[in-house]
């Protein structure tokens, strides 16, 4: 039986300054914890399916950080990693993810590098993680292929109705695992959002039109999922995510991760 990943890159948009860290190097290679760095919370869903020849890496960097790429190619040993510059006619973090569009496969995941995503529940300790396997033994990799053998374009969503986290993040609606409404960090009308997404996928043949929309959300322009060609847009469940941009939650995860053992 064919391999559901096959022909899947999973891009890492590492092209950020880290300004809100201050930190004098890449802020992907920060340790987070005692030989745990930021990008590898990350990088430990590809490592969930490995061994496999089905999955390369694009790692989406300034000329700077070419020593972000050096990391993930020793984590990630026997997987294809390119190097990605930013390409600076593109906008904001879509942009970062664009300008790997020449390394695009059929499918693709994008794997946000400053986070921690489970993707199922511990049963023993809902702080540990990162969980890369749902309770069914699926692997984060797995499930956006799959997914993305229906729909086109496909969110790893988190249920949240807080206002105070919506507007920090991209919201949207799910309505039986088809997003309804989305908008990058709304302002108001928060009563028609539901969660957040923490990672995304899509087929290569919607990559431009993806783009386009996200900069709209972006930007705060009027945008409508059903006009796009990538309509209807697929969710699939996460069980957590925690954006570690900022200080403050990185003292909060340390204090919670107090083991490298629980990584």
């Amino acid at each position: 039986m064919r391999n559901p990943a096959a022909g899947l890159t999973v891009i890492l948009p590492c092209a950020g300054s880290g300004t809100r860290l201050g930190l004098k190097g890449p802020k992907e290679l920060f340790e987070i914890l005692p030989e745990v760095c930021l990008i590898d919370l990350s990088l430990a869903h590809i490592r969930a399916v490995l061994p496999t020849n089905d999955i390369k890496v694009a790692v989406v960097i300034r000329p700077h950080k070419e020593e972000v790429v050096d990391h993930v190619r020793r984590v990630l040993p026997g997987i294809k990693v390119e190097t990605v510059f930013f390409n600076d006619s593109y906008y904001e973090w879509p942009g970062s993810v664009f300008s790997a569009r020449e390394t695009f496969s059929n499918h693709n995941l994008v794997l946000l590098p400053d986070s921690i995503l489970n993707v199922g529940k511990n049963t023993v300790n809902n702080e540990m993680g990162p969980i890369c396997r749902d309770d069914r033994g699926s692997s984060l990799i797995k499930l956006a292929a799959d997914a993305l053998s229906v729909h086109k374009v496909v969110f790893g969503w988190v249920k949240c109705s807080h206002p105070r986290v919506l507007k920090k993040v991209g919201a949207l609606r799910v309505e039986e695992d088809i997003v309804t409404a989305f908008q990058d960090k709304p302002v108001d009308s928060f009563e028609k959002y539901i969660g957040f997404w923490g990672c995304y996928a899509f087929r290569k043949e919607v990559g431009k039109s993806l783009y386009h929309f996200l900069v709209g959300s972006v930007r705060h322009r009027p945008v409508s999922l059903e006009e796009q060609p990538f309509h209807p847009a697929g969710a699939i469940p996460l069980h957590s995510y925690r954006d570690l941009g900022t200080w403050p939650v990185i003292r909060q995860f340390q204090q919670d991760y107090s083991h490298p053992n629980k990584i």
